[in-house]
């Protein structure tokens, strides 16, 4: 294992990738063969050395690491001596410098404002997050408090508003959030065409799905080709805003998970909110108390009390919903291999989504055809 201070070199310019996508970096395969190595995609590193790498990082006295969840990226509880905590997230290769001090300086700009986030603890050498050389490439970690007590409340109209007065909020103080780091945007490519590519690659022998869903992202590109990028409209998005990630600690609101976060329009994180509560995913730990009608009327009038939408921005709210299903579903197609989800992501799968999607663009009267 190999440590080193995080350096972001600005003075290359690249394209901003996603989890979709290959980063650069990784070891070369055909030096890597020829030492007779296998090449790794997605290594977990023996939770002793990562307690050498944050004690030797950030000089707390950690005593053990537990593997918590794996996901887009990895996520440890820590212990230390006196019952110290702390959570340790290891980001996968496919999250740049760039992009990890982007979110760090996001949630620590956040936190500035008051806003109910975990900010990241700096290193001992003052940065926000650290690199380390794993058997796939370099790899970025970061380290936060540890919150106790951290509930998923049951979702009503009550919690529901406190959710839309919450985003309002976050939008609203990440409005002059600047950084020199740079990030992935949520726009076209990222939401469709990267999407799009790893669902093709993924279910080949599901093509009039395919061809469905690359109908409606011809379309919903069309539309996003021409929405303007005015201030408040377009910044800092949460990118994942779900009732799993609006958490509850002893009572108190509390934000998590910033690793979708991006530049974009804000009513795609609206859009999110509605299509989770659509979709319901199974995963999720989430109890819903009232109904579906209730708890978004709930969420969007407190929305709209702290920051008041257009006309034009709710117009692009439909296309937004439909593109946040094709991003999840190549989200999920792009890390099978990593998640072992073949078993799962089947034609018959992708078949039930796309006629989940297909009854979802119909209730908000919207076409996925071109």
């Amino acid at each position: 294992m190999l440590l080193r201070p995080h350096r972001t070199d600005r003075s290359k310019e690249r394209a901003m990738l996603s989890p979709m996508q290959e980063r650069p970096g990784r070891p070369d395969p055909v030096q890597a063969e020829a030492q007779g190595v296998l090449r790794t995609a997605y290594s977990s590193p023996d939770p002793e050395a990562l307690v050498d790498l944050v004690r030797a990082s950030y000089g707390v006295p950690v005593e053990r690491a537990r593997f918590l969840r794996r996901g887009l990226n990895d996520t440890y509880r820590l212990n230390g001596a006196d019952h110290q905590q702390w959570v340790f997230r290891l980001y996968r290769r496919w999250r740049s410098a760039e992009d990890v001090a982007f979110e760090t300086a996001w949630l620590a700009h956040l936190a500035g404002r008051g806003q109910p986030v975990i900010a990241p603890i700096a290193t001992s050498d003052g940065s926000m997050f650290g690199e380390v050389v794993a058997p796939e490439g370099v790899r970025r970690f970061a380290l936060f408090s540890y919150i106790d007590q951290l509930s998923t409340p049951p979702v009503d109209a009550d919690w529901a508003s406190r959710f839309g007065r919450a985003l309002a909020l976050l939008h609203n103080a990440s409005d002059d959030f600047e950084t020199p780091a740079r990030r992935f945007e949520l726009d076209a490519g990222h939401l469709l065409d990267q999407p799009l590519k790893a669902i093709g690659d993924n279910f080949v022998d599901a093509p009039k799905e395919v061809a469905k869903l690359r109908a409606a992202g011809t379309r919903i590109d069309e539309i996003m080709q021409g929405l303007d990028r005015r201030p408040g409209a377009f910044g800092p998005c949460h990118g994942d805003p779900h009732f799993e990630n609006f958490v509850s600690a002893g009572g108190k609101p509390v934000w998590l998970d910033f690793d979708c976060g991006g530049l974009g329009w804000r009513m795609y994180d609206l859009a999110v909110v509605y299509w989770a509560l659509k979709w319901k995913w199974p995963a999720w730990s989430v109890q819903y108390a009232a109904s579906d009608d209730e708890i978004w009327g709930a969420f969007r009038d407190a929305y709209e009390a702290q920051r008041p939408i257009s006309q034009a921005e709710w117009s692009t709210f439909a296309p937004f919903v439909v593109s946040r299903h094709i991003w999840a579903l190549g989200l999920q197609a792009a890390n099978a291999d990593d998640w072992a989800a073949h078993n799962w992501l089947t034609s018959d799968f992708l078949a039930a989504q796309v006629q989940f999607l297909t009854t979802l663009a119909a209730e908000l009267d919207f076409d996925l055809t071109v």
